[in-house]
């Protein structure tokens, strides 16, 4: 998750909330011209706040939500609290670094300072906030649980290099688009990774859904039928 942001800080050129929304209004929203950064912000969020198909400390099914059965009453309440506090914060921190945070889009209005501009943003950002709660919502209801060794599979053979790959391609990419080709203006940078993102973007999920690095069920079974025809074939 932290190595994910590090794309961002390089194209903001800072650590502040309100320097990189400021950055995304004059340009593009970075989930765009930053897309694979989002893609790993999302998945480790996910795995962070305990939700489907990470939801590997609770289990219902398994082991009746885990250690939420060795206490009722507020202190049972107190772990939901936790862990909702949290599926908010990532979707607030999903909305600032890649949604634009407060801004609106398709105007500057917002930008004018005043109350009613301010309590727009405001209701903007909290219904962008509200968006990705949905989402969370929305996928434990569709997707079914990995099991532990694919989650540490998934984050230190896959999304643990594809992060820090990612930061050198970014990195370089800004040296040459801004100090080889001459390119400052925040719109001319972000339609530029947007270019480069999308070819990464086809690189990166055509070779996850080769099945080079991951596998579905149905193909470690034909995989497994594979090997036990060779074995018979050899006997």
């Amino acid at each position: 998750m932290g190595m994910s942001l590090i794309p961002v800080l390089l194209m903001s050129g800072s650590v502040s909330f309100s320097t990189i929304v400021a950055q995304q209004q004059a340009g593009l929203w970075y989930v765009m011209p930053l897309f694979l950064s989002f893609f790993i912000f999302t998945i480790a969020g996910f795995a962070e706040t305990n939700r489907l198909p990470f939801d590997l400390p609770e289990a219902e099914s398994e082991l009746i939500t885990g250690y939420h059965t060795e206490y009722s009453a507020m202190k049972f309440s107190f772990f939901f609290i936790a862990e909702y506090a949290n599926v908010v914060t990532v979707c607030a921190m999903v909305t600032t670094l890649f949604f634009g945070g407060w801004d609106i889009p398709f105007t500057d209005w917002d930008r004018s300072g005043g109350l009613l501009p301010t309590l727009a943003t405001w209701l903007v950002f909290f219904l962008k906030v509200l968006f990705w709660v949905f989402v969370v919502m929305w996928i434990r209801w569709t997707l079914p649980r990995f099991r532990y060794d694919q989650l540490m599979a998934l984050g230190w053979k896959v999304l643990m290099p594809l992060a820090l790959t990612y930061i050198m391609v970014v990195a370089v990419a800004l040296y040459l688009i801004e100090r080889v080709a001459g390119l400052t203006s925040p719109v001319a940078v972000s339609l530029a990774m947007l270019g480069l993102n999308l070819v990464v973007a086809i690189l990166v999920f055509g070779l996850l859904d080769s099945g080079i690095f991951i596998r579905g069920s149905a193909q470690r079974q034909r995989l497994l039928e594979q090997r036990a025809e060779r074995a018979g074939t050899v006997g």
